[in-house]
């Protein structure tokens, strides 16, 4: 299966380097390189695995520039035998979008868990979803102690007698 894929991505980088003369549709013995007749059967089969597949794929355009490219391979039997057709989709720009919120991400993690600040994130019932762990260095206590506790839980009962909560 390695080998096959490292056809079509060899097929797929050449063809988009130079104009494309010749159909879409290739066919599987060429394709498959002269390969064993069980292979050829399997793929007229449509039992290869990359079928029907989207699958993402990184080119190298002659600029030197990455181009990701979303594809699917299909089979297309006509009255000269079986071809392959390919839809590809330029997904580029939703992976550099992908990329740039996993940076983003990255910091904001960062941020949070070297602030000096102790940071927690509460549900709407004022349950603890999250604390950084400056709890740990500043309070004392372990890590992971206030998540599933309200603030309520760690005050002394005689102070919250006094809280107006309406």
């Amino acid at each position: 299966m390695l080998e096959i894929h490292r056809r079509r991505r060899r097929f797929a980088a050449q063809n988009l380097q130079r104009e494309i003369d010749e159909p879409a549709a290739v066919s599987l013995g060429r394709i498959a390189g002269g390969a064993d007749e069980w292979k050829i059967g399997a793929l007229q089969r449509g039992a290869a695995p990359f079928f029907n597949v989207p699958q993402e794929v990184v080119l190298h355009k002659p600029t030197g520039e990455q181009c990701f490219i979303e594809q699917i391979i299909f089979l297309i039997k006509t009255d000269a035998g079986y071809r392959l057709g390919c839809v590809m989709s330029d997904i580029t720009q939703r992976k550099q979008a992908e990329e740039a919120l996993r940076a983003s991400e990255d910091r904001f993690r960062s941020l949070v868990q070297n602030a000096q600040d102790i940071i927690t994130v509460h549900d709407r019932n004022m349950i603890v979803t999250y604390e950084s762990p400056s709890v740990s260095r500043l309070l004392g206590y372990e890590a992971g102690y206030l998540i599933g506790k309200s603030p309520f839980d760690l005050m002394p009962i005689e102070s919250i007698c006094f809280l107006d909560v309406s």
